[in-house]
């Protein structure tokens, strides 16, 4: 049975005066420019969703503020249904105002919706800018800085660029009482935050608009996937630097705020959730996350931890899983290269494991680069000095290495992963975590093919 709704043509023309007399209206648009826009009219399919998701977020805040926990869950099975088998499959072809559909939420807390608000403007002008074939690969990063730096102008609404711990998230006492308790609709939430930031690695790796193009529609698919299979949602909040590797390396800044953002819509959820916060109580206690949330000085990580953190969480596999860009489906040769490089790097690992001094030098370069201990060495410096007490380290103790990220632009590659070692070596108890990132050139087919090792950089320390 199909579950109907009122035509939101209606519900955009009909807001009305729901907002609390405490807070201030102060909305400010997009910065001005001619890529505005770009997005739907390229990729429509994508920018539309983006409408059903607003609706799912909206009804979600208000049938928590304004159901018991028992009418909650009924209420949010039947939004649940209507989302993922009607919402979804024909999102509106505009965008939805969100305080029509949770005018009881927007009244308690305008500054929440303000700040969520315009953190989205932020989204959907990155996603513009990447968008614009007109932009120059040097004119739309510049542009992505700007748009950023304008969002950070409106200080009572802007979230910090500084990344946020995750206790704030996991270990407040409210904290996942809705992903308990509505664990089928946390996971849809996570997953809108899995295409969000998945859509921008198509858009960046694409070296043309049909290859873009076809990057999204694999990405779009990939999270029909994620919805429409039974255990297929995220089990843990997707995280941008390992989702959208690439667009984190290039604008930490916009990562960090999504990120933040995201961790916001969770606590949020949970303060509705739960009853151990009064209803008169709840108001106040939203209001102090956000100037939690726009604080840089407390409960706050480094950038490398923030880096690191999704490879902690347990990767890619439990955020909903690799991009259309990622995987390389539709981008012509992206896939096999994405594997060969991954089989490279494996391989040179294995090779220290075994002894297999020539086994991991045929992998390197000629010109390769190594860096580790606090120097730089050539091949025939490394050969002489290191790869023995590599080779050495590597067969005494035990590492267990996360997924390996990689990257691919033509005939380059970067692949990055991080590793837990333990073990003793020479008398020294091992007890550390390391990352490690591989840049790796293809070989012409003269020199017999396949991708070879031109700079290694290594780092660990010990391990809390």
């Amino acid at each position: 049975m199909r579950i109907t709704r009122p035509c939101f043509a209606v519900l955009l023309l009909s807001i009305a005066g729901t907002v609390s007399a405490q807070d201030r209206r102060d909305e400010q648009f997009y910065y001005p420019g001619r890529f505005n826009w770009t997005f739907l009219k390229n990729y429509p399919e994508a920018a539309r969703l983006f409408n059903a998701f607003d609706y799912g977020r909206a009804v979600l805040y208000e049938r928590l503020l304004t159901h018991d926990s028992v009418s909650a869950t009924r209420a949010l099975d039947r939004e649940f249904r209507f989302l993922t088998t009607d919402l979804l499959v024909r999102p509106p072809r505009f965008a939805v105002a969100e305080e029509v559909i949770e005018p009881t939420y927007a009244k308690l807390a305008w500054r929440a919706k303000q700040m969520f608000d315009w953190a989205h403007v932020l989204h959907r002008q990155i996603y513009d800018l990447h968008s614009d074939e007109r932009l120059t690969e040097d004119e739309g990063h510049d542009l992505v800085e700007r748009v950023t730096d304008y969002y950070l102008t409106r200080k009572d609404y802007a979230f910090t660029t500084v990344p946020k711990t995750m206790a704030l998230m996991d270990d407040q006492p409210f904290s996942q009482t809705f992903r308990r308790r509505h664990p089928e609709f946390n996971g849809l939430i996570w997953a809108y935050h899995w295409l969000q930031l998945g859509l921008y690695e198509p858009l960046i790796a694409g070296r043309s608009m049909a290859e873009r193009k076809a990057g999204v529609k694999e990405t779009i698919a990939r999270f029909w996937s994620i919805v429409e299979r039974p255990g297929g949602f995220p089990t843990v909040m997707p995280m941008t630097a390992t989702v959208a590797p690439e667009f984190s390396a290039r604008h930490p800044r916009a990562a960090v705020i999504f990120d933040n953002l995201h961790m916001m819509h969770d606590i949020i959820a949970d303060i509705l959730s739960t009853g151990s916060i009064p209803r008169s109580q709840k108001r106040d206690a939203i209001y102090q996350q956000l100037t939690e949330f726009r604080d840089a000085t407390r409960n706050v990580t480094s950038l490398d931890e923030w880096r690191e953190m999704g490879d902690m969480m347990g990767g890619i596999s439990r955020m909903g899983g690799p991009t259309g860009a990622a995987t390389g489906i539709g981008t012509g040769r992206m896939a096999d290269d994405s594997s060969d490089v991954t089989a490279t790097v494996q391989r040179f690992h294995a090779a220290l494991a075994a002894g297999d001094s020539a086994g991991a030098l045929a992998l390197l370069a000629p010109d390769v680069v190594i860096l580790e201990s606090g120097g730089t060495e050539t091949l025939e410096e490394y050969r002489a000095h290191h790869l023995p007490g590599d080779i050495a380290f590597a067969r005494a103790v035990t590492s267990q290495r996360g997924p390996v990220r990689v990257l691919v632009r033509g005939d380059v590659a970067w692949a990055n992963a991080t590793s837990t070692t333990t073990g003793e070596f020479r008398g020294r108890q091992i007890n550390s975590q390391g990352v490690e990132l591989m840049v790796l050139r293809r070989a012409p087919a003269g020199a017999g093919g396949g991708w070879r090792i031109v700079a290694i950089h290594w780092s660990s320390r010990a391990r809390r």
